[in-house]
């Protein structure tokens, strides 16, 4: 692009570190002022991908207050109800198998660490995820966590797509694989399926 002296193109929003999947980027102000409207009007539908350590038997909407704890670089939920900020999300599980689930999880909020501190809260931490008290993974470092997808009803401009979907990393995608023992390639098209609905 022509450099301009009144704007210069950022992130729309934010991921948190280690968290791979999709992030919207503008070119114009117009577009990120429009798209930034949406967000705050939750127009934008956040979807997740989390491995998480235990057995998540079905759906569960979790609705919580949130407080960051600068110090230690974390978020926790505040169980008094003073204070910090409202937390909402829906998880959903895709697959299950022993210690492990698949989870889908469509953000409502969107608040620093959120997904990894409420699923963490209710029992079921992010697998490898030790900042919040999962295991570490065998042979892996980090955990598992993905922006799946964003769904708007009625884009922001006319050429844009009502969803975008990122595919898994390949390390991740051949993690779950494995764990849940589906074919890598069938992968894939099995989320999506899963997810259409959704």
């Amino acid at each position: 692009l022509s450099p301009s002296v009144s704007f210069l193109p950022g992130p729309l929003h934010r991921l948190d570190r280690n968290t791979s999947g999709i992030i919207i980027f503008s070119k114009t102000r117009l577009g990120a002022e429009k798209f930034s409207s949406a967000i705050r009007r939750r127009e934008v539908q956040k979807l997740y991908l989390a491995l998480v350590e235990g057995t998540m038997d079905g759906p569960l909407r979790l609705q919580d207050t949130i407080e960051r704890n600068r110090k230690a670089h974390v978020s926790v939920l505040n169980q008094d109800g003073k204070g910090g900020r409202l937390a909402v999300m829906d998880a959903i599980p895709l697959f299950a198998r022993e210690r492990y689930t698949l989870v889908l999880v469509d953000l409502h909020t969107g608040i620093t660490h959120q997904i990894r501190a409420q699923l963490a809260t209710h029992g079921f931490p992010l697998a490898g995820d030790t900042k919040y008290g999962g295991s570490p993974l065998p042979l892996q470092t980090g955990y598992f966590l993905h922006a799946y997808s964003l769904r708007m009803e009625h884009p922001v401009f006319e050429d844009m797509p009502n969803s975008i979907i990122a595919p898994l990393p390949e390390l991740f995608g051949k993690t779950v694989a494995s764990i849940f023992e589906l074919d890598y390639h069938d992968l894939y098209k099995t989320m999506q399926r899963l997810t259409e609905d959704i």
